[in-house]
């Protein structure tokens, strides 16, 4: 029986080897030797998308789990209360909030001294002096979410000038 007799191609055949079916003498043995290498190459290409899904889950996994502060970068928390702001998302939100208060006020009050060319940033000296005294002698995370509620409050109140 001759190969060519065989009207319909077989799409998995490969290049160079005549057209068969199982009816062919050569057909188990170029088959069988096709479908290993289809075989190998499917499971390495399962292989290398589970590989890139695997380390996309674990990046986007490790980025959950340390919440980020927006006053501060949480790879350098080092103090307990930056540690607890870094995994708690509402002291996440709040630190946010006040860090966008601040920024507001600092930008319309703070500037140099036509005399003397010194630095004025009052809302700065007032909020290293709330972090000190009050954020940073906080225990625990109901005692921080008090702190910066107090504190979102107070600024709001004091500054509403600078940040209308």
């Amino acid at each position: 029986m001759s190969p060519s007799t065989f009207p319909t191609p077989n799409l998995l055949q490969p290049a160079g080897l005549p057209i068969c079916d199982e009816r062919c003498p050569t057909y188990h043995a170029v088959a069988t030797k096709g479908h290993e290498r289809g075989e190998k190459t499917m499971n390495y290409a399962r292989g290398r998308a589970f590989l890139t899904f695997a380390v996309f889950a674990a990046s986007f996994v490790a980025g959950l789990s340390e919440v980020q502060a927006a006053g501060f970068d949480c790879r350098y928390a080092k103090s307990h209360v930056e540690k607890l702001i870094c995994t708690n998302t509402e002291l996440s939100r709040l630190d946010s909030q006040l860090k966008d208060l601040f920024v507001k006020v600092q930008n319309e009050t703070s500037g140099h001294d036509g005399e003397t060319g010194a630095l004025i940033d009052p809302i700065g000296d007032e909020q290293r002096q709330w972090r000190e005294t009050v954020r940073d002698r906080c225990p625990d995370a109901g005692c921080l979410r008090k702190a910066y509620t107090a504190r979102i409050r107070q600024v709001q109140e004091k500054w509403s000038e600078a940040l209308q």
